[in-house]
């Protein structure tokens, strides 16, 4: 199969960029998949990233937009003259498919702070939590890595092109991570079937916590009768307390 011809940015190339990319974006389509065909008027940079200025086809007010680069996709070249690169012009004069020279220009820099440790790390984490991007990208196959990056203003910081290899070793994490929670539960479960709660103290006495004592003392101390009478009256006063130690009373009475 032949290799399909690169077509090069320039003045008049008419492209293909999905609505919602467009700035600015008042009054045009809301809709997830729309798409405008727009003509190239100029470029310029964004920091390090390259955008694209442009009118929609068709547009007699000749409106302008922009947008990324990255997100227009070239239909039809303008005049090999109108080319934004000279390195373009030559490759199309010399019929070299190579674009050494652009890649150059467009590569991102990226912050000081390493993906690692960043904000949008974090946000990327939190919004597979809380189920915004599938932990299983099969679950939800209408989400594209684009949209995914379009999240959050933070994504535009880092490579897009590196973008997809960290989701997937975010997702990989994670996976670990709720593997080792399963474990754990499953270690706890089996620790506490094997263990069961004693029903008497070290001293032979029937446990206080959720005893039947408890529960008539409580009632007692509503009553007002531990202000009544003495510890030792109220101990004396139901048969119930007399299988408890005496001072567990008094703690409850306290």
């Amino acid at each position: 199969m032949a290799k399909e011809k690169r077509l090069f940015p320039g003045i008049g190339a008419k492209c293909t960029i999905l609505t919602r990319f467009m700035k600015p974006n008042g009054g045009l389509s809301k809709e997830k998949d729309h798409r405008s065909i727009v003509v190239l008027k100029e470029f310029f940079y964004e920091g390090h990233r390259l955008c694209f200025r442009f009118n929609l086809d068709g547009d007699d007010q000749q409106k302008i937009y922009h947008s990324n680069a990255r997100y227009v996709r070239i239909d039809s070249e303008g005049g090999i003259d109108d080319f934004f690169f000279e390195a373009d012009k030559k490759k199309r004069h010399d019929g070299d498919a190579i674009d050494k020279a652009e890649a150059i220009m467009s590569k991102k820099k990226e912050p000081a702070i390493k993906w690692k440790h960043s904000r949008a790390r974090q946000l990327l984490y939190q919004d597979i939590m809380d189920n915004k991007v599938p932990l299983d990208p099969k679950d939800d196959l209408s989400l594209s890595l684009e949209d995914i990056f379009s999240m959050h203003a933070e994504y535009a910081e880092y490579d897009f092109g590196l973008f997809h290899g960290r989701l997937k070793s975010l997702r990989k994490t994670i996976c670990a991570m709720n593997t080792r929670s399963e474990i754990d539960r499953r270690a706890y479960e089996n620790y506490v079937s094997s263990h069961p709660v004693s029903l008497y103290s070290h001293g032979g006495y029937i446990q206080w916590q959720g005893s039947a004592a408890q529960k008539l003392l409580q009632e007692d101390i509503k009553n007002e009768l531990h202000g009544k009478m003495s510890k030792f009256d109220l101990w004396s006063s139901r048969e119930e307390y007399h299988s408890q130690i005496r001072g567990e009373k008094g703690q409850q009475v306290k």
